[in-house]
């Protein structure tokens, strides 16, 4: 299995839609490029693939963040590709990944969002009214039903995202690592960029692939 690093960028096009956050995060697949050693980079480039800039940027933090909590050295590709020059050729950013020095590439990218709806029923919640005496005399208990009252049925969704990462070994070209996790949203979606990248991160270095 053999993958280069220039044109898997360049075609990455999907936009990432993470508009909120799961409860919990877990790489659900994972595969390691078995003919690559482990990569000790000197500077890692962080790049997320989407059209939202905010969120964007709010990965690329995260995930530098998380890199940098275990001693890498990382730069944005915000901060150093041209946001505004619309497709980067191929000689262009081999060119920005020499000057930098970067040996190192993690790409994250929302690769499927699916919705499913559901009907949620309505509930009905009986009320009674009480015979006189109450509690208090053998004319007590419920006299009978009175009524009810309850909420309507609406319709509600789940929102699924695939996530997936790719670590990049610029000396060779090569794809050493692909995590994804599948993840159901809802929350802030900051938190589940810090989640994710937390998660992919730890992933890269468990499996042996990344280290200092």
């Amino acid at each position: 299995m053999k993958y280069t690093f220039i044109p898997a960028i360049l075609l990455m096009s999907a936009v990432i839609v993470m508009q909120s956050c799961a409860s919990s995060v877990s790489l659900d697949a994972r595969w390691s490029n078995p003919d690559l050693d482990v990569i000790q980079p000197k500077k890692i480039l962080v790049i997320v693939v989407g059209q939202n800039m905010r969120s964007r940027q709010i990965a690329e933090d995260a995930f530098e963040a998380s890199l940098q909590l275990h001693g890498f050295n990382t730069v944005g590709a915000l901060d150093v590709l041209p946001v505004a020059s619309g497709t980067l050729d191929s000689a262009a950013l081999i060119r920005i990944v020499r000057d930098i020095g970067v040996d190192a590439v993690v790409t994250a990218r929302a690769v499927d969002i699916s919705t499913e709806q559901y009907w949620v029923p309505g509930t009905t919640y009986p009320m009674y009214y009480g015979s006189y005496g109450g509690y208090y005399g053998r004319y007590g208990g419920y006299g009978g039903y009175y009524g009810g009252y309850g909420s309507q049925g609406y319709m509600s969704s789940t929102t699924t995202a695939l996530l997936e990462t790719n670590l990049f070994n610029t000396k060779n070209g090569q794809l050493a690592w692909i995590g994804q996790s599948s993840v159901v949203v809802s929350g802030k979606i900051e938190k589940l960029i810090e989640k994710y990248a937390t998660v992919v991160v730890n992933g890269m270095i468990s499996d042996g692939v990344l280290a200092n």
